[in-house]
């Protein structure tokens, strides 16, 4: 793809509007509270659509397809990880002994390395009274769609390659169809199949299929631009994705069009609009890495009263900053490395 492009400002973008969105939600700063974070992460997975399907034929095979997921996606991951149960050591309430005896740190070890965090999202006696309910890191839920994806992404390819514009089209309308029926019976889908399978298969806020529509959208555009030239007519479209925001803004009808309103949203300003803001090789990718540390910081300030010290605009601001330069350190140190190599 042309590097002339928004994707990684509107990247930067989004995970900082996530950030605000969680910092407003666990110190209670009520205008920070506006920015929506369920946007943000659907606006994601679009880009991810586009981006990874692009990838994907791209490769010259799987397992080159493979390699270039895994090594965007895990190093800086797993790292994290890592990191996290040696805070944990001075963060618990716990003895040292006592913290590496438990089992809940292994168990976390192993839930989040297999990207299956919420089976268990805390670490013996760390952020306990805090209140994110003491969860490490609440901002790592949609990277297991994100592998699902990845995942699917294979199997789509291969089975409907032949007329992928229209199967594309069936999954975003299936995939919506089974969120909203996720959404009416998901008291009774919980009670039915348990908390694991509920929220693997029939959570309509967080699970793979309920929310694959978003990056089903990314792809359809993806294809749609490379089988019909160009999508030169994206820009004139724009009004029209304006006016069914409006028209559907409750109810059903939002919930069916949303994907593609946000969709179209999202890659006409990638792609089409006239200014293009490129970021500097040397401040590099850092949405990413912003996306991944700043929850845990924002856990850390609460339990260490630092917010109680420095004030909520002072700590807001020294959040940013600290993940900022978290990120810098992970995408340098860690992601560009692993994602360069050949």
């Amino acid at each position: 793809m042309n590097k002339n492009n928004n994707f990684n400002i509107i990247r930067l973008f989004l995970s900082i509007w996530v950030m605000l969105f969680h910092i407003g939600s666990l110190l209670d700063i009520k205008i920070l509270k506006l920015f929506s974070g369920r946007v943000a992460v659907e606006s994601f997975f679009v880009i991810s659509g586009y981006l990874v399907w692009q990838s994907y034929e791209r490769s010259n095979n799987i397992w080159q397809y493979a390699q270039k997921r895994i090594r965007r996606l895990i190093p800086g991951y797993y790292f994290l990880t890592f990191l996290c149960t040696i805070v944990g050591i001075f963060l618990t309430t716990l003895s040292f002994k006592e913290y590496f005896k438990s089992l809940a740190l292994y168990k976390f070890t192993l839930a989040n390395l297999a990207f299956m965090n919420f089976l268990s999202p805390r670490l013996p006696g760390v952020f306990v009274g805090n209140p994110a309910n003491e969860y490490v890191n609440g901002a790592l839920w949609s990277l297991k769609i994100e592998i699902c994806f990845y995942i699917f992404i294979l199997i789509v390819a291969y089975i409907c390659r032949k007329k992928i514009i229209f199967w594309l089209s069936s999954l975003i309308i299936a995939t919506r169809l089974y969120g909203i029926l996720c959404s009416q019976y998901h008291y009774i889908l919980k009670d039915n199949f348990g908390l694991t399978a509920y929220e693997i298969f029939f959570n309509p806020n967080n699970s793979f299929m309920c929310l694959a529509s978003f990056c089903f959208c990314g792809s359809l555009l993806y294809k749609l631009e490379k089988n019909l030239l160009k999508i030169n007519w994206l820009p004139e479209l724009f009004p029209l994705i304006i006016f069914l925001m409006f028209i559907g803004y409750k109810g059903y009808v939002n919930y069916l069009f949303q994907p593609l309103v946000i969709s179209i949203i999202i890659i006409y300003f990638a792609l089409y609009f006239p200014f293009k803001i490129l970021i500097n090789d040397k401040i590099g990718d850092l949405s990413y890495g912003i996306y991944i540390y700043h929850f845990v910081i924002i856990q850390i300030f609460i339990n260490l009263n630092l917010i109680k010290y420095f004030g909520y605009i002072n700590s807001s601001i020294l959040i940013i900053i600290c993940s900022l330069l978290c990120a810098y350190f992970s995408w340098h140190t860690i992601e560009k490395k692993f994602i360069s190599i050949h």
